[in-house]
């Protein structure tokens, strides 16, 4: 995604290679992404712009080997993340800009 502002989205996203969904390149902010099924990909989520800031991720169900590799942003929330098999968590404080509840 390259700038998403004040949007809702939910659905699924995958590849076979690559990653799920990229969060990349403009201002992407104050998104409410709910109920995402992520998975098929070797990375779910990735954050990489600087202005990924302040969405939330409700529910959302993560399915690849890496979960989230964010090196960018502030202030994303992951609320309630459901993990499937073989899927690790981020480890807390891992990832930059995210937050993990619970």
């Amino acid at each position: 995604m390259d700038q998403v502002q004040f949007s809702s989205i939910s659905g699924a996203a995958s590849a076979t290679t690559g990653t799920a969904m990229l969060i990349e390149r403009g201002y992407t902010m104050a998104n409410t992404i709910q109920a995402i099924d992520l998975e098929v990909a070797q990375t779910c989520l990735a954050i990489t712009s600087p202005s990924a800031n302040h969405n939330t991720f409700v529910s959302p169900y993560f399915v690849c080997p890496t979960a989230v590799a964010a090196t960018s942003g502030a202030s994303n929330l992951l609320f309630n993340p459901l993990y499937g098999g073989g899927t690790r968590p981020p480890a807390p404080g891992s990832q930059t800009g995210i937050l993990t509840l619970p």
